[in-house]
């Protein structure tokens, strides 16, 4: 596994292979929430998996706020054919139900390449005043698998953003979803299997 940040001299072939999959892809459009993560972006990694890697231990991404600030994270993920691995998404603040009142717009991009297999978990649990958009696009190759839940209980506006593109022949996902909100939260999820 290999992991680099944004912004540092990341190998030419992973924008290549994310270039790749979007003209793959029957009907690609970024939209206004991607196109201000990508004008806005300050940080982020790019995580390669290589060929044939038994990751046996989750990949953890944690994403924990304690200022009132603007966030437009980007990550982004390629998996070598015939991997194997779990991945951790977590989005909380400090008081997960006091007042730390953040905007974040968070981009992630992940490649599933042939034959391999993705367990995928994401958790907003943002302070109950922050705002959280969470675009989460994901390409499946030829007989590769994806298994995702997605939890959503925090931040007084969030949507969830999901887009699994079905590229290759006899590529599967199971897709799963949970929002706990109360009081005036507004927590919306949107997914396209395509």
């Amino acid at each position: 596994m290999r992991l680099s940040k944004v912004g540092d001299k990341v190998d030419p072939k992973v924008f290549t292979t994310i270039k790749q999959c979007r003209l793959r892809c029957a009907e690609f459009s970024q939209d206004a929430m991607e196109a201000l993560n990508s004008a806005f972006s300050d940080f982020g990694f790019v995580i390669e998996i290589k060929k044939n890697a038994v990751i046996d231990k989750p990949i953890q991404i944690l994403n924990f706020k304690t200022i009132s600030t603007a966030l437009y994270p980007k990550f982004i993920v390629i998996a070598d054919k015939f991997s194997k691995f779990s991945l951790v998404e977590l989005h909380v603040s400090e008081f997960s139900k006091g007042v730390v009142d953040s905007w974040q717009n968070t981009n992630f991009e992940m490649v599933i390449s042939e034959g391999s297999q993705c367990d995928l978990i994401r958790l907003q649990d943002e302070s109950l005043v922050a705002t959280h958009v969470g675009i989460n696009r994901i390409y499946l190759d030829k007989n590769s698998r994806l298994e995702t839940l997605s939890v959503s209980a925090g931040s007084k506006l969030g949507r969830n953003e999901l887009s699994i593109h079905l590229i290759g022949e006899g590529a599967e996902a199971q897709v799963n979803g949970m929002t706990i909100s109360g009081g005036s939260q507004h927590l919306d999820n949107k997914t396209l299997i395509d």
